[in-house]
């Protein structure tokens, strides 16, 4: 009597499948975050030490679609060193990124050690914009394991024999590609009531091809960003941050903006803390609520996403939960006129 295959081993295999034919016939897309503001280096080279303080420490980390057998962890890590501040407040900054993303039963994995490099020159009589240009440098490598993955041939119109020839290919397969990207920045503050900051980048400037088979129709296209986010205080004690990101590769794109709330509970000499909060939209694909907490020099993040596009049958409307920490370690050199011109959000 021949075995019927179940809904999760039918949507492993169509994955496996897909996965497996994805690179004849799609250009490859790079990860994304809903809190795409704790990652700044990731969005912008130009981003690079554009905060208040010496070093700044990120990490974000997301687990997609859970309920579904293929679901996507994401993580990256970064640390970003603001080298040189002169007396005019020009900066020379450092950074060093690293991301990873894996999903499926193949193990389909992206690694993606980077250095970015910007600088930052400080504009106006009062110093409190800056005019930034930055660049980074990436190795990308890519991994997945065939022996992982069921393919049709297999199935023996009884059962599944783990031990039949595929006649695809085996073994773990691996692709490195070096990685160039460019962006600008622009950032405003005044008197710590409202603060602007926006940008335009480009990854991938380089197209490297990306195919597992060396096919040179297979390429990692160029991806351009936009975004624009900001701080104004209504109050002492509240402000709203609106925040903005359009980002487009080839023929996909994607438009994400949020609406901010932020409460400060408790400000002393030693000990500042405030509750941020609201909801956010990518379009066509996702809701999201994100809320966290600023304290003194930590910036702690959460968001859920609730799927609202056509995969939302699958995935029952679970989407993704992010969890971002931020730490700023500060040893600033002081001037007579010394003044906070960096806004952080």
């Amino acid at each position: 009597m021949r075995k019927e295959l179940s809904n999760i081993q039918l949507l492993r295999l169509l994955a496996g499948i897909f996965l497996f034919l994805s690179p004849f016939f799609m250009h490859a897309q790079d990860i994304h975050f809903t809190q795409f503001q704790a990652s700044t280096v990731q969005l912008n080279p130009a981003l690079t030490g554009l905060y208040n303080g010496t070093i700044r420490f990120s990490a974000i980390a997301r687990n997609q679609w859970a309920t579904v057998p293929v679901n996507y962890n994401s993580a990256k890590f970064s640390v970003e060193y603001n080298v040189l501040t002169m007396k005019n407040r020009d900066k020379l900054s450092v950074g060093v990124l690293f991301y990873y993303d894996r999903a499926g039963d193949s193990r389909y994995s992206t690694s993606c050690p980077s250095l970015s490099f910007a600088y930052s020159k400080a504009l106006g009589s009062k110093k409190n914009q800056y005019l930034s240009a930055g660049v980074n440098l990436a190795l990308i490598s890519r991994q997945m394991d065939y022996s992982l993955l069921k393919f049709d041939a297999q199935y023996n119109g009884e059962f599944y024999d783990a031990n039949a020839y595929s006649f695809e290919s085996t073994g773990k397969v691996t692709k490195n590609v070096m990685d160039i990207g460019a962006g600008l920045a622009y950032s405003f503050f005044f008197q710590k009531k409202y603060s602007l900051e926006m940008g335009l980048s480009i990854q991938h400037l380089n197209q490297p091809n990306y195919s597992f088979k060396s096919d040179k129709k297979v390429t990692l296209n160029s991806r351009y960003t936009g975004h624009l986010s900001g701080s104004i205080a209504l109050t002492q004690n509240f402000a709203i941050m609106p925040q903005f990101l359009y980002q487009r590769q080839d023929s996909k794109q994607e438009f994400v903006a949020s609406f901010l709330f932020k409460n400060k509970i408790l400000s002393h000499k030693k000990t500042d803390m405030a509750f941020y909060y609201g909801p956010s939209y990518r379009v066509k694909d996702a809701i999201s609520i994100v809320v966290g907490v600023l304290w003194n020099q930590w910036n702690f993040g959460f968001s859920y996403d609730v799927n609202s596009s056509g995969f939302r049958k699958a995935s029952n409307t679970y989407g993704a939960v992010e969890l971002s920490v931020q730490y700023i370690y500060s040893h600033l050199i002081k001037y007579k006129d010394s003044k906070q011109i960096c806004p952080i959000f």
